[in-house]
């Protein structure tokens, strides 16, 4: 139970946590419905595996260097795609047959391009799952099932949130929402590229 516990209250604090992956979900929901918000939301579950892995591997071992160069990449490429959310604010975009995996791969691109899953798994998740599976694997399996299931359970929450309100807003407001949802991922990726230069700084 504590360790179950632990891991809600952690994805819970991530899911709520402003950043690049909760802008890019406001965004895709806003613009393209709640189906479309509900996969972005989902990525972590794609990319964190092998994170994870990682993380535990090389704990000790892995470069300072590492994390800043995924500030710098990440703060580009969210900036990349606020920039095209400002560019096709009020447009309509409609379902197709690649949109799916559309939304999924830039999902996918925003989590793992970014710093904080890392540094979550390095500093905080990974002692905490590297002590829980010293007690048992079981123990291991609920802290992570725990983490996930709030995190993606938020993330999730405020695709149906926006997507509620979205059908209750006229065009122009859609609009407004949608270019300040662009502003919010151009904001986040200034954010990361920065935090990047500091810390190679």
């Amino acid at each position: 139970m504590k360790y179950l516990l632990l891991g809600l209250a952690l994805g819970l604090g991530g899911g709520l946590a402003p950043g690049p992956l909760m802008a890019l979900v406001f965004q895709t929901t806003l613009r393209r419905g709640l189906g479309a918000g509900l996969r972005v939301a989902a990525a972590p579950l794609l990319t964190d595996a092998p994170l994870i892995v990682g993380c535990l591997l090389f704990l000790n071992a892995l470069p300072r260097s590492v994390l800043p160069a995924f500030s710098l990449v990440g703060g580009a490429y969210v900036v990349w795609l606020g920039i095209g959310a400002l560019r096709q604010a009020g447009a309509d975009e409609m379902e197709s047959p690649g949109a799916a995996v559309s939304d999924v791969r830039r999902g996918v691109l925003t989590n793992i391009l970014s710093p904080h899953p890392w540094l979550f798994w390095i500093v905080v998740g990974g002692p905490q799952l590297v002590t829980a599976l010293h007690r048992s694997v079981g123990l291991g399996v609920v802290f992570v099932v725990g983490i996930y299931a709030a995190l993606v359970g938020t993330k999730s929450a405020l695709a149906c949130a926006v997507a509620v309100a979205r059908t209750r807003f006229d065009q122009h407001s859609l609009e407004r929402a949608a270019r300040g949802s662009g502003v919010l991922l151009i904001g986040a990726g200034i954010y990361l590229f920065a935090q990047g230069v500091s810390q190679l700084a």
